[in-house]
């Protein structure tokens, strides 16, 4: 997947952190942040940050400006930006605005990671078709518009592509078939440690991943004396990707 370079227009630190993490676990893009325009234009030169994205995430209700405003410059300087819209807004004059403005996707507050990743699916799928023709019929127009092709999702980015730093696919892998062998049965990490021979600290990041990806479920049991064990359920009802990917 060609990389993509992201901006993200947002006052608040904890949301750009969120909005951050979520692109950065799509893999493939580069992330530049800020706070507020005036904050862009001291960092850098403000048309070329614009025409350096490939894809802004912009708030709309900003410190000092609101970012309709923002949306119309940035349509002035770089009519072929994708921009989504994420904010709180659901008053329908701001909405028409956005639309009219030729945004790709709106996404309110609070949001999943799911929705968010469609946002970017929509990205890929049009930039895709885009640059595979150069005489378009209206069939074509069309597919673009209404359709969105199934090998453009984001799911068949390979998992090492989309796994957090430091994580290998092979070692993933390995515990996830264990896991699989044995669903239904709970473990405590050490166990998996000693079979796998894997040191139990790595194994802990793995199933703290896991366990943030809805593939293993934590359960803990409290003995009369001592700490409580955390033992790890490999759950085989969830629909992420990893448990599709990785086959026993």
């Amino acid at each position: 997947m060609s990389k993509f370079k992201v901006g993200i227009i947002e006052d608040d630190p904890m949301v750009a952190h969120i909005n951050e993490e979520y692109t950065k676990r799509l893999n493939g893009f580069t992330v530049k942040k800020t706070k507020t325009l005036e904050d862009m234009k001291k960092q850098l030169n403000y048309k070329n940050f614009i025409k350096g994205l490939d894809i802004i995430l912009l708030d709309i209700y900003l410190p000092g400006r609101n970012g309709d405003e923002i949306l119309r410059e940035i349509r002035k300087l770089d009519q072929d930006v994708y921009i989504i819209i994420i904010t709180a807004s659901e008053d329908t004059n701001i909405v028409n605005k956005c639309l009219n403005l030729g945004i790709t996707d709106y996404l309110i507050k609070p949001f999943k990671f799911e929705r968010f990743k469609k946002a970017f699916e929509k990205v890929i799928n049009e930039n895709r078709k885009i640059k595979q023709k150069e005489r378009f019929t209206q069939e074509d127009i069309d597919q673009i518009i209404y359709h969105q092709d199934k090998d453009s999702s984001l799911e068949n980015v390979s998992i090492e592509e989309s796994l957090p730093k430091g994580l290998s696919e092979t070692t993933l892998k390995k515990i996830m078939c264990y896991l699989k062998k044995n669903k239904g049965k709970k473990y405590i990490s050490e166990e998996i440690s000693e079979f796998l021979g894997f040191s139990r600290v790595t194994v802990q990041r793995y199933l703290n991943y896991l366990e943030s990806q809805g593939v293993v479920k934590i359960k803990t049991e409290y003995g009369s004396v001592g700490r409580p064990k955390h033992y790890y359920i490999y759950d085989p009802t969830t629909k992420n990707p990893l448990n599709r990917e990785f086959q026993t």
